[in-house]
């Protein structure tokens, strides 16, 4: 061979090379299903035969389990609530008594354990680190550093922390944020004349400076002259506490990767962003590892969107008494679906009728056969292909999320502390807001992904050909230039209302940041919402959804509907060399996420209302669905995913959202659902679970029950 030959194959033989690289399949990550066990159930040889029929990989363990016998059985563990006291979470008597503290005069809002007070972190890393090394060489799977972590309890609202050294801390991340101390006045709106000390260091920061408390934040919003810097203070100070809690949570995650190199960590029972609790998803990501989250609010589809590839998410499937345990299996494979890789079913007294381990309960035999598939080498495919690029990008930002609990809490007077958990889950406009936008994408086969509003600032995804703003009411001046960007750029983007009414700190805008873009102008700022509740007057006869913003007006944008003069889904198309189109709904869509379940015909018109939008500018669902008008409703999601050349479609009844209370008797009783499943092409279809071949077309036919999907293999 002429060595003028050689060259001319370099590059031929790293096109193969590559090419073989680019071939090999994604490896699995594995699933592992996990028994909670109760400390009276005996670690023996009965209960890992008993775990094996059952389908579970290893167990619970206790931080003071002598773990050297688990592993002597070859059991598999994990190790919960490894930091204990009021360190990561407060129970709720303690809470209770902070409560009451923070009424009296003067008020006391410190946290119990402060998490700026370095006596407090010392000795939580003391402690933590006494507690791994009583495993000596033996190994967790995985250590969780708490289950329900948070800078309060849950998301009970609560103004921590006013301790000394939080004040300290508070006024140094101010500092950080803002500058010296004079920026720091300004930014806030304070007059010249406030003391603000003479710098931010001094040993007790001046009164102006201290952490804001809601209830004067509250006074100023709803009953007083509130300048448009009012909210600024509030917000800084919400804005440090979730720093102070991922930072705590972040130093003793680190305590525990130096004491056990290579095993993950994270936490347990994660909650939906809030202005309280320290869910800023964003930052929690940054140290963990493993998470469970639970499902209110769309966090499970945020923090997926925004986590690390390394990071494993967990799922807790609770026995309830008063349902089939269909309903578990349901749940289990809908988590599963998600992409969850670890599975903890709660707990060993609802698997186990006697501590001999020889009789099952129905409720662990119904979920048996699910646990071994989803672990089997049958649904490998699943576990390693890799989601297809997402169409559409949706803004989570915390700043909307801090001002509209704040206007929730509109109607409450001083009850706003009785805002509990239990009562954010159903109530939260803001959740239920995020809830709708997700089942309504995902009912419109769309693939969609969570951004933060540091991500949008570097510019929307490439593969993102819309950007769906929900009730995104505060917006950066950064943020407002990557969407005008994303729009000049030839985007869609989509919002509801409250749009750019404040800036990335809650300063009011003069005027909204994106009216120009959106084609509309406001006669005034009024959005038809009492607190959590839909005022009357915003549901008219002629729309299915109620009207958000009485004083909009259509400058550029085209109304699809006018009642009362409010336009309603206006759409804005290419003009003025602007290739990017708009859609500003005007509606008040937080009710969809129910109404696809319960009201489906008011869903369906939202529905086509968006999808007419979407598809003029080209964004369509790889996976069309199609059922006879006499078919159950009840949802289909098609989750597609890539497996080297291939793609892997998994059908699934789609019925489970955080705030929704389900009609699980309807639900048995449905027949199976019959679909069409169509996709551009002609491919080979086969069915996962079953191997059962489905021949060769672009449509095929399956019909999907409430307990398991259907799982389709697509080839070329």
């Amino acid at each position: 061979m002429p060595a003028t030959s050689v060259p001319k194959l370099i590059p031929l033989l790293w096109f193969f090379i590559l090419g073989s690289a680019l071939a090999q399949p994604t490896p699995d990550p594995g699933f592992r299903a996990w028994l909670w066990l109760h400390g009276d159930h005996p670690r023996n040889a009965a209960l890992v035969e008993a775990l094996r029929e059952l389908g579970f990989h290893g167990i619970s363990a206790e931080p003071s389990e002598n773990v050297a016998h688990l592993e002597k059985l070859g059991l598999p563990w994990y190790v919960d609530q490894m930091v204990g006291g009021d360190v990561l979470a407060v129970g709720p008597k303690t809470w209770e008594r902070a409560r009451e503290a923070s009424f009296e005069e003067p008020p006391r809002n410190h946290r119990p354990a402060c998490l700026h007070d370095p006596e407090v972190m010392a000795r939580a890393r003391t402690e933590l680190v006494k507690r791994l090394k009583r495993f000596g060489p033996h190994r967790p799977a995985f250590v969780s550093l708490r289950d329900e972590p948070s800078f309060t309890l849950r998301l009970n609202p609560i103004d921590w922390c006013d301790s000394p050294a939080s004040r300290r801390a508070f006024v140094q991340f101010l500092e950080n944020r803002w500058g010296a101390a004079a920026r720091i006045g300004e930014a806030w709106g304070l007059p010249p004349t406030v003391d603000l000390g003479r710098d931010t260091g001094q040993a007790e920061p001046p009164e102006a400076l201290h952490p804001r408390p809601t209830q004067v934040t509250r006074d100023l919003l709803f009953h007083g002259d509130a300048s448009p810097r009012a909210l600024v203070p509030w917000n800084d100070t919400r804005t440090f506490a979730d720093a102070t809690f991922a930072g705590a949570m972040a130093d003793l995650a680190k305590v525990t990767r130096d004491q056990l190199p290579g095993v993950p960590v994270g936490f347990l029972g994660g909650q939906m962003p809030h202005a309280f609790g320290g869910f800023d998803w964003e930052r929690l990501l940054q140290f963990a590892q493993v998470v469970e989250t639970y499902d209110h609010g769309a966090v499970r589809a945020l923090a997926g969107s925004i986590a690390p590839r390394n990071v494993r998410f967990l799922s807790t499937i609770i026995r309830s008494k008063k349902r089939s345990p269909r309903t578990s299996v349901h749940e289990a494979w809908h988590r599963y679906l998600q992409g969850d890789h670890e599975m903890v079913v709660y707990s060993s007294r609802d698997v186990f009728e006697d501590s001999e381990y020889k009789r099952h309960t129905q409720w662990a035999e119904a979920l048996a056969p699910a646990l071994k598939l989803m672990a089997g080498d049958r649904l490998a495919p699943w576990r390693r292909s890799t989601a297809r690029k997402p169409q559409v990008a949706i803004l989570c930002s915390m700043p909307s999320v801090r001002l509209h609990w704040l206007n929730d809490t509109k109607r409450d007077g001083l009850s706003w502390v009785n805002r509990l958990t239990s009562h954010e889950l159903t109530h939260s406009t803001q959740a239920r807001t995020r809830e709708s936008w997700v089942a309504l994408l995902e009912d419109l086969g769309l693939r969609y992904v969570f951004i933060t509003p540091s991500q949008l600032e570097d510019g929307v995804r490439r593969s993102c050909k819309a950007l769906v703003l929900p009730r995104s009411i505060a917006l950066s001046a950064q943020e407002v230039e990557s969407i005008k960007a994303f729009h000049h750029g030839g985007g869609l983007v989509v919002a509801d209302c409250q749009t750019g009414l404040y800036t990335g700190h809650l300063v009011r805008r003069p005027k909204p940041a994106l009216d120009d873009v959106l084609g509309i102008r406001r006669k005034n700022d009024h959005v038809l919402l009492d607190g959590d509740r839909i005022l009357p007057r915003a549901r008219r006869p002629s729309l299915p959804y109620p009207i958000a913003e009485p004083g909009i007006e259509a400058v550029r944008a085209t109304p699809r509907h006018v009642d009362g003069g409010a336009p309603t889904t206006l759409v804005g198309t290419p003009a003025d060399g602007q290739p990017g189109r708009t859609l500003y709904l005007n509606l008040l869509i937080l009710d969809y996420v129910r109404d696809r379940i319960f009201a489906p015909d008011r869903a369906s018109w939202l529905r086509d209302e968006v999808r007419a939008v979407f598809q003029r500018a080209g964004i369509r669902p790889a996976i069309r669905l199609s059922r006879s008008p006499d078919a159950p409703t009840w949802p289909i999601t098609a989750r597609v995913r890539r497996d080297g050349e291939d793609l892997i479609v998994a059908l699934q009844v789609n019925v489970i959202a955080g705030s929704i209370e389900l009609p699980w008797d309807r639900l048995l009783e449905s027949a199976p659902v019959p679909i069409s499943l169509e996709i551009d092409g002609t491919w080979t279809a086969s069915d996962v679970i079953t191997g059962k071949e489905l021949g060769t077309a672009n449509e095929f036919a399956v019909t999907v029950p409430l307990d398991r999907p259907v799982m389709l293999r697509l080839r070329r």
